[in-house]
């Protein structure tokens, strides 16, 4: 459902401003993908917002709005430790590490496992990048 919002870029109502350059999304997606986006909009009721994302390079984000629009992400691998961190922080739904997984095992498993996809919950791919998908129920 995200997807097809997300690729024709239609009624994008939120600019999310980053180190280095502007991405744009919509609310609704950002508020029910994340409880950290929710809490701005409740406390900030405009029709178009602006945030300001101190530290979060535009590779990052952009990957964190696949995630949240798509359930899929390529993440460099020098990356990883970053991604999960700002993930976690914005509290995004279906994103989340358990005490058994680091960033080290993802890319041990992804070493391991090259090009195979495990259905919804992790897709590896023949480079350096994982991808991560996240169950809709």
């Amino acid at each position: 459902m995200h997807k097809s919002f997300y690729d024709r870029a239609y009624l994008m109502d939120v600019t999310l401003v980053g180190v280095e350059k502007l991405l744009r999304a919509h609310k609704l997606v950002l508020n029910i993908s994340s409880s950290y986006f929710q809490q701005i909009f409740i406390a900030n009721p405009c029709k178009h917002s602006a945030i300001i994302l101190n530290g979060i390079t535009y590779n990052i984000m952009f990957e964190l709005l696949k995630f949240m629009y798509r359930g899929v992400v390529n993440v460099k691998q020098s990356e990883i430790e970053a991604f999960v961190k700002i993930g976690e922080r914005q509290q995004i739904k279906g994103f989340s590490t358990n005490s058994t997984s680091s960033a080290a095992v993802i890319v041990d498993k992804m070493e391991q496992e090259k090009e195979r996809t495990f259905g919804f919950d992790v897709h590896f791919l023949d480079y350096d990048l994982v991808a991560f998908l996240y169950k809709t129920e």
